[in-house]
């Protein structure tokens, strides 16, 4: 049976998609994307990907993990949640988790190259843009147990606006 949920053609639709910060000792686990057109090419970032049909976020994340890096993560925390305005329909929604592993071992992935670094020296310079941001927001999250809402809007000119709540 179908319920109905009394969507306007106005409201606001949205993809979901997972993010999940691995963490090992002092260091975080990244992903660079291979190279191509895409704006992640080549720049390092944490894991995740989409939710796939009837996939709760918890579920999503740790399938995209385990696909990306060959890990299961034994606990996992919610650390925020960030929405996306993209300018177009519908936009997105990433949930932020975050993750301690007690090995470092990780599965070579068609996705990327994994690497672990210190989370005190990770070359920004290489990261997707918004990484040392929710890295931060992340870091604050595992030692004070909050959560963290974020909002990104792009200008025109394709810089990204970030706006926490």
């Amino acid at each position: 049976m179908k319920l109905a949920q009394h969507i306007r053609p106005d409201s606001h639709i949205f993809v979901f998609r997972t993010l999940c910060f691995i963490f090992y000792e002092s260091n975080i686990l990244l992903i660079r994307r291979p190279s191509g057109d895409h704006p992640w090419s080549n720049k390092l970032n944490a894991i995740g990907g989409h939710v796939e049909p009837l996939e709760g976020l918890v579920a999503a994340v740790r399938r995209e993990v385990l696909e990306e890096a060959g890990i299961e993560i034994p606990s996992l925390s919610l650390s925020g949640l960030v929405v996306i305005t993209t300018g177009d329909v519908p936009d997105i929604v990433f949930a932020v988790f975050a993750g301690e592993v007690g090995d470092p071992q990780v599965t070579v992935s068609d996705e990327g190259h994994l690497d672990w670094f210190d989370v005190e020296a990770i070359p920004s310079n290489e990261t997707m843009e918004d990484l040392p941001l929710l890295l931060e927001r992340v870091m604050e999250t595992r030692s004070d147990g909050s959560s963290f809402i974020a909002h990104y809007t792009y200008d025109v000119d394709g810089t990204l606006n970030v706006k926490f709540e």
